[in-house]
């Protein structure tokens, strides 16, 4: 099932609102590994909100989400924008990429509404 043109366009117009904040400080917390390969951010934001990864240059990092409404961004160490999705109930959101560099990766997580409950899987493999 698809977000709703309303959820959607709320969700954009939320980022369109936190980008444009001119130093905003986020809270920084460590991902929570469940195998060495698997991790998952269970958790509740009511602001931006860091999450750091250590991950090798040539693994395949896959992230995905459907609980929640948030939209997550996942950074390389050197700080280029790799993945920017948008998570609702309603759609499963996914990327998957070749990490190119080695290092602390950041997800980005903010709430489309005031408080919101997510869940994010990721899911590193060698090649």
């Amino acid at each position: 099932m698809m977000m709703s043109s309303h959820a959607l366009a709320h969700a954009r117009l939320r980022e369109q609102q936190i980008n444009s904040l001119s130093s905003p400080i986020e809270p920084i917390k460590k991902v929570i590994p469940i195998t060495p390969q698997r991790f998952r951010i269970d958790d509740q934001v009511e602001q931006p909100t860091f999450y750091l990864l250590e991950a090798k240059s040539g693994q395949t990092l896959k992230m995905s989400g459907n609980n929640g409404i948030v939209i997550a961004k996942l950074f390389s160490p050197s700080g280029q924008l790799l993945s920017s999705l948008v998570i609702h109930p309603q759609q499963q959101s996914q990327w998957q990429g070749s990490l190119s560099e080695s290092g602390l990766y950041r997800v980005l997580v903010y709430p489309v509404l005031i408080s919101n409950a997510f869940m994010i899987m990721i899911s590193l493999s060698d090649v």
